[in-house]
């Protein structure tokens, strides 16, 4: 967003990172040392549980995901690995995974998160995230990342929201209450007002 557009949507920021929590390239070697993985996922997962918990930018997307508890990773343990999986390269991919996660265990009580918290975003992140070039602005040349954007069409549009979009509750846009709209309306709601069209207008639809 523009500064300006920003401060308007959402306000001064009441809530900031810690200065000891490392950067993606610190991440890494310490997943590599401590925990030899070679990955930042864990690190993404935790950011976007602070994210999730602390800011209201990504509120429209996050809206949209579903409970990750399809997911192997989020499956008991015991029954996964005896039962549902043994045998299997799908639990060699899981057991990697759970590697990776083991890696964001020493920071998350310093964002004031829970695990469950994070592992909820950990599988959102491995089942989501795709490698992107980062090169030209600093970035690893494969790293993996959720452009927001681009996962929207992942979601039934016509389906109804679990979030009610209105410009006029002020620094709390996003009320989670189900009020009939759908998601289609829901992000038609939020653009509009980026625009500054109005939400009650009904051109552009």
């Amino acid at each position: 967003y523009h500064p300006e557009i920003r401060q308007q949507l959402f306000g001064e920021p009441d809530h900031y990172l810690p200065d000891a929590f490392p950067d993606a390239s610190t991440f890494r070697r310490g997943a590599i040392t401590r925990f030899r993985t070679d990955s930042i996922r864990g690190w993404l997962a935790l950011g976007l549980a602070w994210l999730k918990e602390n800011t209201r930018e990504l509120l429209p997307w996050i809206a949209l995901l579903p409970t990750p508890s399809y997911l192997p990773i989020s499956w008991p343990k015991f029954v996964r690995d005896e039962f549902l999986l043994k045998g299997t390269h799908a639990l060699q991919v899981v057991h990697q995974m759970e590697r990776e996660f083991e890696a964001a265990k020493p920071y998350i009580a310093m964002l004031n998160l829970t695990e469950e918290q994070v592992k909820q975003s950990f599988a959102w992140v491995t089942s989501r995230s795709f490698g992107m070039d980062f090169s030209a602005i600093g970035g690893q040349q494969r790293s993996p990342a959720i452009p927001c954007g681009a996962d929207f069409p992942n979601h039934d549009v016509f389906v109804e929201s679990s979030l009610h979009y209105d410009s006029s509750f002020g620094t709390d846009r996003y009320i989670r209450h189900h009020t009939g709209q759908t998601n289609r309306e829901v992000i038609t709601s939020l653009v509009r007002d980026h625009r500054g069209e109005g939400v009650g207008d009904d051109h552009d639809r």
